[in-house]
């Protein structure tokens, strides 16, 4: 069924909002989950997400994307919320069965290994709105328009910021392969004298 067509049901009936809980329940905890890495408030945040969409739902406006995305709009800003009220440290929580695709996706665009270790601890490194970006194109698979709409940003910037992230990546994996290379050198060097 046409999500447009859904929406504008649900508007007029709430018990029609079911729909969006059974298809978008999982993908909202994760991306909640993902940030704060407790079950118990994932959990409640995420209860939190839908019932403001619920009771928020007539002033929603369909734009054409999916309204996974507006979900998204609003877990930002409760996984925002959570961290001002309880004046704790940002977390992030890479999904090992996702970030090796990531590895992988990576190492064929720039030819090129990278360990499994250095990833993570790049990715660790990022600031937040780099890891969001990074996070949001590679993890949930959203195009530069649906990441636009949920952080409020510019999508050219988005795309400026991202491959400044590639390009931080790609230099990571060249420094790591001078090092090799060094390393093996001076190995070599050791064992002439």
């Amino acid at each position: 069924m046409d999500e447009e067509l859904i929406i504008q049901n649900a508007k007029k009936d709430i018990s029609k909002f079911e729909y969006f809980y059974d298809r978008y329940y999982l993908n909202v905890y994760w991306y909640i989950y993902n940030r704060i890495e407790n079950e118990v408030n994932a959990s409640e945040i995420t209860s939190d997400v839908f019932l403001k969409a619920m009771e928020n739902i007539h002033q929603y406006q369909y734009k054409g994307l999916p309204f996974l995305n507006w979900l998204l709009v609003i877990s930002r800003n409760e996984v925002n919320m959570f961290y001002r009220k309880e004046k704790k440290m940002r977390k992030y929580f890479v999904q090992t069965d996702k970030i090796y695709n990531v590895k992988a996706e990576i190492e064929e665009e720039e030819k090129s290994e990278i360990t499994f270790e250095k990833l993570i601890h790049f990715l660790e490194l990022l600031p937040e709105s780099e890891y969001e970006l990074f996070h949001l194109k590679y993890f949930e698979k959203k195009t530069f328009r649906e990441i636009a709409e949920i952080t409020k940003s510019k999508e050219v910037s988005l795309r400026v910021k991202y491959h400044r992230i590639k390009k931080s990546i790609k230099d990571l994996i060249l420094n790591d392969e001078v090092l090799n290379a060094a390393a093996i050198f001076a190995s070599f060097c050791l064992l002439i004298h």
